[in-house]
C-alpha cells in the first residue's frame, strides 16, 4: 500500500483538510485536551488559503497525516498528527520534517505537538527531530482525579492572612503580570507565551470559553490584606461534569506555604459538589514540586505527550 506524499496544505480541497483536522481534534478530545468544535472547519479553510501553514500526506492507500503551525511574533505553535497504522513514525517524521525546512528565516523558535502516535512512538519521532534540527524534547503528563460524586473532605484553611474572591474580578492585567512571575525560571517558562503581553492574551481567550466554560465557583484568586493577588486558579468544563484546571499559579515569594495546594484543594471541592465526574491538568515532567502537589491530591497519570521544541541557531 502506498503512504501517499507529503505535499504542502496551500491549495488543497478543505474537504480533503478537514477530514484531517477534524481527526486530530477528536484524538486531542479523546485525550483530554479540547478545541472549539469549529476549529476543525476553520483550520481546514486556513491550511488551504495559506493562513495557516501545514502538510499534510495526500491520499493514498495507506493512513493519512497532517503538520501545521500558526505563528505569533516569531514564535510559532504548531501540531504533527497521524492515523495508527503502518510506517506512523515515519509518517509522522517526514512531516515534522517538511514543516521544519520550510519555515521562514525570521521565525525564532517553535513547539510542535504530537498525536496519533504511542508515546514510546512520539519520543522516538522527537528524539529524530532533535538529531536532525536541534532543540529538545518537553514531556508532560496528563493527571485526572476522579470525583465520582463523593463527599469531598473540607479544604485546608488558608494559609495566611487574606480573603478569597471569583477569579473574575481580578484583572486581566492582574492575573498576567501574576502568570507570567509564578512561571519564570520554571520548566514551564514561556510554555505558551513569550511576554506578559501574550500571557495576558492567552489568559483573555481561557476566560471567554476558548477552551470550555469556565467555572466560577471552583476559580477563585487569592488576595493579601493590602488587595494584591497571590494566587489563582482557573477551571473549565469543556465536556459535561469533565473538568480541566487551565492555570494554577502562585507567586515565588508565598510558595511552599500551602496556597496553592488550597486553592485547588477548594476548586476539586467545588466540582464535586456540583456533582463533577472527574478533573484533569497537565504538568510537565520536570516540574517536580507541581508534581509532587498533584500526587497529594491524588491526581493520577492517564497520558504522556510529547512537545518538539525547535529554536533558530543564530550565526553571527
Amino acid at each position: 500500500m502506498a503512504p501517499g506524499r507529503v505535499r504542502s496544505a496551500r491549495g488543497a480541497s478543505v474537504e480533503t483538510l478537514g477530514g484531517r483536522t477534524r481527526a486530530l481534534l477528536e484524538e486531542l478530545e479523546r485525550r483530554g485536551e479540547y478545541l472549539p468544535t469549529a476549529w476543525a472547519g476553520e483550520a481546514a479553510r486556513d491550511l488551504a488559503s495559506g493562513m495557516l501553514e501545514g502538510h499534510f500526506l495526500s491520499p493514498g492507500e495507506g493512513p493519512s497525516g497532517l503538520a501545521f503551525y500558526s505563528r505569533r511574533g516569531e514564535r510559532g505553535y504548531g501540531h504533527v498528527h497521524v492515523e495508527a497504522g503502518r510506517e506512523a513514525v515515519g509518517r509522522a517524521s517526514a512531516l515534522l520534517t517538511a514543516l521544519v525546512r520550510a519555515w521562514p528565516p525570521d521565525l525564532a523558535r517553535a513547539d510542535l505537538g504530537l498525536s496519533g502516535l504511542e508515546p514510546q512512538d512520539e519520543a522516538l519521532v522527537g528524539a529524530e527531530a532533535v538529531r536532525s534540527f536541534g532543540g529538545d524534547l518537553l514531556v508532560r503528563y496528563s493527571l485526572e482525579r476522579r470525583l465520582g460524586g463523593s463527599s469531598p473532605s473540607p479544604p485546608l484553611r488558608p494559609p495566611s492572612d487574606g480573603s478569597l474572591h471569583p477569579i473574575r474580578s481580578a484583572s486581566l492585567d492582574e492575573l498576567a503580570a501574576l502568570d507570567w512571575v509564578a512561571f519564570k525560571g520554571s520548566p514551564d517558562e514561556r510554555l505558551v507565551a513569550d511576554t506578559v503581553g501574550q500571557t495576558r492574551q492567552t489568559l483573555s481567550d481561557l476566560l471567554a470559553g476558548r477552551l470550555g466554560p469556565v467555572l466560577d465557583a471552583p476559580s477563585s484568586v487569592w488576595r493579601d490584606r493590602s488587595n494584591v493577588p497571590l494566587g489563582f486558579v482557573l477551571v473549565a468544563e469543556p465536556a459535561p461534569r469533565r473538568s480541566v484546571v487551565l492555570d494554577l499559579a502562585v507567586a515565588p515569594a508565598h510558595r511552599r506555604r500551602g496556597l496553592g495546594r488550597f486553592l485547588l484543594e477548594r476548586a476539586v471541592a467545588e466540582l464535586a459538589r456540583a456533582g463533577g465526574e472527574s478533573v484533569r491538568l497537565w504538568v510537565t515532567r520536570e516540574n517536580f514540586p507541581a508534581r509532587a502537589l498533584y500526587a497529594k491530591l491524588d491526581f493520577r497519570p492517564v497520558l504522556t505527550a510529547h512537545i518538539y521544541r525547535w529554536v533558530r541557531i543564530r550565526t553571527a
